[in-house]
């Protein structure tokens, strides 16, 4: 019918044919369409779809089991249905022409993987150190590094934190920011044994403050015990003395008692015999006359004179040795005050030359401001020469590097110029006097 239709539309037999190819080609394009449909659906009951999670529903396996095949299928019976509805208008619209040949399935469109962001070459980065401590870069550890061995990373492009802890002290840590250019290398070098040395300075002069503080306190200790004993010596030799003195005062008054008894006695005789003369009797036949006997009762007085000087003596000499005493107790009380102040002021003084050797021996110590490190000459970079520059360098009383002196240099040539010219820079803190310091700078 469709092919009448064109024939008609074309008004003559001039046309015909012209209209019955166009015809022709419309009917396999409206052909093709429901063909096409019909494989699609052909190779959809080939495939089946996966089942929809959200449909999903939980049934009696008892209710599953007697239920017909066909109505756990629905979806192979309309699958049927369609296709066969697509067979029959394909062959009422084709007008008796022979079906195309049936087309192949075009692939199903993979997805393209994501290609990979070029990143550039990466750069190297060569670290070195001249005291063994912990690597860590950007707070990832890697491991011991020893000086002279240094260390070749390769790393992307950027700016990488490096850190080193010194493996003899660990509160000694160095950081510093390397930035990595991709196909250059750049150099990292941590100057540990400047601040190990200042750190072992430090503790050495700490040490031999230590050491001078004992000294000190125990050459006072035995010259307070050579004191205590010196004047235990000197209070028994002066007890012993004050003894011997009152024996002898004691012997010298009994001395002078028994003296003056004895001459009492030679007046007392002679004033008898002179009475007796006086009477005009005979020494051997003279009665005895009161006087004569009134001698017996003067020697008793006599005693008891001499026995009453001689109690108000010892009184005396009582009273004066507890006045004396008490005079030495003052003494030694006023002796022991001025010791303990003489040791304190000593004391004092010797915590003030430590203070005062502390604070000269930290001012001896150079304390580096900015160190920073010279670059790696490009010849020797290039061709892999590695070495290392020992110089003395003269520190200023205002911190500045005033004289720089290579003492050692291997290989002699490479170099010793980019180390001048960087130590040159470098900045301490200001001294009392100059100071002098050598360090060694290492090339890997």
């Amino acid at each position: 019918p469709s092919g009448d239709s064109a024939r008609d539309a074309g008004g003559g037999q001039g046309q015909e044919p012209a209209v019955g190819q166009a015809a022709d080609s419309e009917a396999k394009t409206r052909i093709s369409a429901p063909v096409q449909a019909a494989i699609s659906a052909r190779r959809l009951e080939k495939v089946p779809k996966p089942p929809s999670f959200d449909k999903l529903e939980f049934r009696d396996p008892a209710a599953v089991a007697t239920t017909p095949a066909a109505s756990r299928r629905p979806w192979l019976i309309g699958g049927g249905s369609v296709l066969g509805m697509l067979v029959l208008a394909a062959l009422l619209f084709g007008g008796g022409s022979e079906p195309p040949p049936e087309p192949t399935p075009a692939p199903e469109p993979v997805a393209p993987e994501p290609e990979p962001v070029p990143l550039g070459p990466p750069g190297r980065l060569l670290i070195d150190t001249d005291a063994e401590c912990r690597l860590l870069v950007d707070g990832e550890d890697k491991g011991v590094l020893k000086p002279g061995a240094g260390l070749r990373l390769e790393l992307p492009a950027g700016d990488y934190t490096l850190g080193c802890t010194s493996s003899s002290d660990a509160s000694i840590e160095l950081r510093q920011t390397a930035t990595v250019v991709s196909d250059k290398a750049d150099v990292a070098f941590f100057a540990l044994q400047s601040q190990v040395y200042i750190r072992e300075q430090a503790r050495l002069a700490e040490q031999l403050r230590q050491q001078e503080q004992t000294r000190q306190v125990e050459a006072a200790r035995k010259a307070e015990q050579a004191r205590v004993a010196a004047e235990q010596q000197r209070l028994e030799d002066e007890a012993r003395k004050r003894r011997e003195a009152l024996q002898a005062e004691e012997t010298r008054l009994l001395d002078e008692a028994r003296k003056a008894a004895e001459t009492r006695k030679r007046e007392e005789a002679k004033r008898l015999e002179e009475a007796r003369k006086a009477l005009g009797q005979p020494a051997a036949t003279k009665p005895a006359t009161p006087a004569a006997v009134a001698a017996p009762p003067s020697d008793a007085e006599a005693e008891a004179a001499r026995k009453l000087e001689a109690a108000r003596r010892a009184e005396a000499a009582r009273k004066a040795e507890q006045a004396r005493l008490a005079e030495e107790a003052r003494l030694a009380e006023e002796a022991k005050l001025a010791e303990e102040a003489r040791l304190a002021e000593e004391a004092r003084k010797a915590e003030e030359a430590r203070r005062a050797a502390e604070a000269a021996a930290k001012a001896r110590i150079p304390v580096p401001l900015s160190t920073p490190q010279p670059d790696y000459p490009v010849d020797a970079l290039r061709n892999g020469i590695t070495g290392e520059v020992e110089v003395e360098i003269t520190i200023a009383r205002d911190g500045s590097v005033s004289n720089v002196r290579v003492l050692r240099a291997r290989p002699r040539g490479t170099f010793e110029r980019a180390v001048l010219a960087t130590v040159r820079r470098w900045r301490y803190q200001p001294l009392p006097e100059e100071a002098r310091l050598n360090t060694v700078i290492v090339f890997r």
